[in-house]
């Protein structure tokens, strides 16, 4: 496990590749091949799993029969799908965004069945939100909401999904509603049972059509990302087999399609004429003074830092966006670049918006450091209660390495900390941070000091969760948008499965925000509850449609509402 690092691993039914294997059609597993796989994941969810006590009282499980009950579902067994739907299933029962399992093949190498189009939800409706080009005969467009698939409700067929995939909460769970047609083959119940599918569609002038489309085999070898796969190690941020930002239409930017992407989600031909914004960058001169250069803030989908100014009602407003708490540049240089954009353009605006939508959070570290910018005075910092373990123990040790410095002194006592849960027999540590200290400083060299808006949704997790969490406990700003997803804590790929290869991530902790009277109970905990806004705002059909203009407008009145 890398440093500083809360990843967004979340699991979407087993839909990555995650093995240099991948492609290729592996043997089927035995019934005693698949009870070792089963053996191995429980021992692993037992002996490294943070939230395990939390996940039983919350949603009245035990573990002990869970894992009776996917064993017996792989003694019954009478394929891969059976053997793979138990073990993904077993998983499911937690409802951890940041547990997932990725499996390289299996004995059919067909992965999933798929209809080219991505669907997206809308306060109980499932939206057409990006159209694939096998389907232009059918005249199926963007904004069009699908009624039935093969004479079922797409929302009827949501609580299968869940079975199977998840997110945290139940917000941020009806985006699976794309699974309708994009099926995993070890949904059994789900298979098409015929080549094509029978669609019925709803235009938004209340027109309806029908379409039969064929079912695609999706396999291992020809399509190697699946719509969403898990994260490479080290990455926090999810996959996409779709283009960039730039190049969706305007109903998909509010979808899974745009997460983590380097753009606003709600930055459309409606909204840039809306607004008539200006996108701006840092100029060289900024830069210059943060000991930066441009070259330095630019990777392959060019200058990383995104920001832009508009007027509303009577006022400038300077819009920032910040796609993930993660990137291939270095950190370091994210943060100058940040703060040369703000240092030079905050004289002009009256009010920022930091729209941290669709983020999948990434390094704490980054999180953290970013949010000092807009601290006027000390505040209370993330915390996590940490699974007692040796694995943690060894992890802290060699984060400090010989280094002598007062954080990796920190490490150190960190190890120690989790040596005396171990010995008292405590399943979690006290909340300690992961970095700093339990007060979070502002940053030393510049500050915000303008009115703040922070856009939030049910796809901000991780450590898009931590900085709604920390904003929110410390008084920052007001929260504008949707409850955030609930990944509660850091990850880590703890066991490759001895028969299926299947790679298996798992959440290593709980967190929550630094009291310092003590006294955490669950109700502190962000894991499946998120962080709630303060101006809440739920994307309808006529969001998509109509390119986000009522969504840019309602955050625009609320950031406006934040000047004295």
């Amino acid at each position: 496990m890398r440093p500083f690092a809360l990843f967004f691993a979340v699991m979407l039914a087993s839909c990555g590749s995650g093995s240099p294997v991948s492609g290729l059609k592996a043997p089927a597993l035995s019934a005693a091949e698949g009870r070792e796989d089963m053996d191995a994941l429980a021992s692993s969810v037992r002996r490294l799993y943070g939230p395990l006590r939390l996940k039983e009282e919350r949603f009245q499980l035990k573990l002990d029969d869970l894992v009776r009950d996917a064993a017996a579902g792989i003694d019954g067994a009478g394929s891969d799908a059976d053997t793979y739907a138990a073990l993904v299933g077993f998983l499911g029962r937690f409802e951890d965004g940041h547990v997932s399992i990725a499996f390289p093949g299996n004995a059919t190498g067909v992965k999933s069945y798929k209809i080219d189009a991505f669907l997206a939800p809308a306060q109980g409706h499932a939206l057409v939100a990006q159209v694939g080009p096998t389907l232009a005969a059918f005249g199926i467009a963007p904004g069009d909401e699908l009624v039935s698939v093969d004479g079922q409700k797409p929302y009827d067929l949501l609580p299968t999904f869940k079975k199977y995939a998840w997110y945290a909460n139940e917000v941020s769970d009806e985006h699976l509603i794309y699974k309708a047609l994009n099926r995993p083959f070890f949904i059994k119940e789900l298979v098409p049972t015929a080549p094509t599918a029978h669609l019925v569609f709803l235009r938004a002038d209340g027109t309806t059509y029908d379409a039969n489309p064929v079912w695609t085999k999706v396999r291992y070898a020809t399509d190697d990302a699946d719509l969403v796969t898990a994260p490479a190690p080290g990455r926090g941020d999810l996959r996409f087999s779709v283009p960039n930002t730039a190049e969706l239409n305007d109903a998909a930017r509010g979808t899974l399609l745009g997460f983590g992407k380097r753009e606003p989600f709600f930055l459309s031909k409606a909204t840039r004429a809306q607004t008539g914004l200006v996108v701006v960058e840092p100029n060289e001169e900024a830069l210059s003074k943060w000991g930066v250069k441009r070259a330095q803030l630019v990777d392959k989908d060019g200058f990383a830092v995104f920001a832009a100014l508009y007027r509303h009602a009577g006022k400038t407003v300077l819009l920032v966006r910040i796609p993930s708490y993660d990137s291939t540049l270095e950190t370091d240089d994210l943060l100058k670049g940040y703060k040369a954009l703000l240092e030079q353009y905050e004289g002009l605006a009256d009010v920022l918006v930091l729209d941290q939508t669709h983020n999948p959070g990434g390094k704490i570290f980054y999180a953290t450091n970013l949010l000092a910018v807009f601290l006027k005075a000390p505040a209370r910092n993330m915390v996590e209660h940490v699974h007692a373990d040796r694995r943690w123990v060894a992890t802290f040790k060699e984060w400090a390495g010989s280094d002598d410095s007062a954080q990796a002194q920190g490490w150190r006592n960190q190890a120690a900390l989790v040596d005396q849960a171990l010995d008292q027999g405590r399943e979690l540590t006290a909340p300690m941070p992961l970095v700093g200290t339990e007060t979070l400083a502002p940053a030393g060299d510049y500050h915000w000091k303008k009115p703040l808006l922070l856009l939030a949704d049910e796809l901000s997790g991780s450590c898009g969760d931590i900085v709604p969490m920390l904003v929110k406990a410390n008084g920052v700003a007001k929260i504008f948008g949707r409850r955030t997803m609930g990944l509660g804590g850091n990850v880590e790929e703890v066991v490759t499965l001895p028969n299926s290869q299947a790679k298996v991530n798992l959440t290593r902790g709980l967190f929550t925000t630094y009291r310092p009277e003590g006294g955490y109970g669950p109700g502190d905990l962000v894991e499946n509850v998120g962080v709630e806004p303060d101006y809440p705002y739920a994307l309808a059909a006529s969001d998509y449609r109509d390119g986000f203009a009522a969504y840019v407008k309602a955050f625009s009145d609320a950031a406006v509402a934040q000047l004295p």
